[in-house]
């Protein structure tokens, strides 16, 4: 296994379980505890967790922020993932952005489909490894500790090498009018790369991003192919949707489920 894809391994694990422990990580990854300890400190170094006596625990910012957001609404998320997986194709490749939405489809993602994943989130790096017909690409960058996902030139650099046939992209907020905007000048930069470079585009937004409006323009409507949400979303909304040349998808709704 890749130096990256034990990082991403971790930091999966660190999210989940709460802490880690070198002893354990061993077993499971197959290599030593000094290559364990060693990828540690790279980490620490890189303020993506804390190392301690026999393991590492999540620094605050980590558990304050994105922990919070992963379990935020997760019922609604899982059900737009189980809902937006049905846009996956065998022999393409597709983009994963960051965020806890896409999480879920990462980790939805059936077993035996074969596909190329590019992502710069570690987390959907990990869910994605753990897939026997997967193959993975892991885009780096500097680390955005808030959100464990890498920005930056080198990323954006990155995802301007590769096209996507699909790509899956989490929001911040979202409007027919105003398109996908996001708070962090970073993160709207590396999706509307992503964007530019991807053909077919699902959207995945919990209902009450809806309407919102941020500070930083992400991508216009006009370049949406697809929107999956939830049921809370009001239909006068889905409606505007609708008219403005976007296909919606209601998760829960009848024929709205993964295909088997």
């Amino acid at each position: 296994m890749l130096t990256q894809e034990r990082h991403a391994f971790i930091m999966e694990k660190l999210v989940t379980a709460g802490r880690v422990l070198s002893s354990e990580l061993s077993g499971e990854l197959g290599v030593s505890e000094d290559t364990i300890r060693r990828d540690l400190r790279q980490l620490s170094a890189s303020g993506l967790l804390l190392k301690v006596h026999g393991g590492a625990v999540p620094r605050s910012n980590i558990e304050l922020e994105f922990n919070n957001r992963a379990r935020a609404q997760l019922p609604e998320k899982r059900a737009i993932a189980a809902a937006a997986i049905r846009f996956l194709r065998p022999q393409t490749v597709v983009f994963f952005d960051a965020g806890t939405s896409v999480l879920e489809v990462a980790r939805a993602v059936p077993r035996d489909l074969a596909f190329t994943a590019v992502t710069h989130s570690p987390l959907a790096a990990a869910a994605l490894a753990d897939l026997p017909s997967v193959e993975v690409h892991l885009i780096g960058g500097m680390i955005l500790k808030r959100g464990i996902v890498a920005t930056g030139p080198d990323t954006i650099d990155g995802y301007r090498k590769i096209r996507a046939d699909i790509g899956f992209f989490g929001v911040a907020c979202i409007d027919v009018e105003a398109g996908m905007t996001d708070p962090s000048h970073e993160e709207a930069a590396v999706k509307a790369a992503m964007i530019e470079n991807t053909a077919t585009t699902v959207i995945l937004a919990v209902s009450d991003k809806l309407g919102k409006v941020s500070n930083f323009v992400t991508a216009p409507t006009a370049t949406f192919d697809h929107l999956v949400t939830d049921a809370g979303a009001p239909e006068s909304v889905l409606a505007a949707w609708r008219a403005a040349g976007v296909d919606v998808l209601v998760a829960g709704a009848p024929g709205s489920g993964s295909r088997s």
